[in-house]
């Protein structure tokens, strides 16, 4: 399980295509960031990377779980 697996680290702020995003969250194979009313996660797939923004009304402790699940699905 991903989420058994996060580690808390500081904030880390990065400008990503005119965008001020801030790293929230990191698993063993996610990072997730929020900037500019735009939720971005970034997940380490096995045949590539798999990216997803997501916008209100979705916030980041709902899609987490989501984007989490649908990855364990694809891995296995």
């Amino acid at each position: 399980n991903a989420r058994a697996c996060a580690v808390e680290h500081p904030p880390v702020r990065l400008n990503v295509r005119g965008f001020d995003v801030r790293i929230h969250r990191r698993t063993r194979n996610s990072i997730y960031g929020v900037g500019d009313g735009v939720g971005l996660c970034v997940c380490n797939m096995p045949t590539g990377v798999l990216v997803c923004t997501y916008r209100p009304p979705i916030e980041a402790g709902e899609a987490g779980p989501i984007i989490e699940g649908f990855c364990d699905k694809v891995r296995t």
